[in-house]
């Protein structure tokens, strides 16, 4: 799922709101989107009840390592 219809999914409009939600900057959302960084442990927790999935969030060779 693309990280905008992911939003939209789950009723928030922008990467300001999702980061409003998890607790964290909206400019660390930014980076997470643009591939420049990735969330911590316990925003990814977050980010997988939320109902976003582990390749959602990871290029492909992190994806295959964090899965358990």
């Amino acid at each position: 799922m693309e990280f905008s219809a992911f939003l939209r999914w789950i009723g928030l409009a922008s990467q300001k709101e999702l980061a409003a939600k998890l607790g964290t900057s909206d400019s660390n959302v930014s980076k997470w989107v643009a591939g420049r960084g990735y969330p911590s442990f316990e925003l990814v927790a977050k980010l997988l009840l939320l109902g976003m999935s582990i390749e959602e969030l990871f290029d492909k060779e992190v994806a295959d390592k964090v899965k358990v």
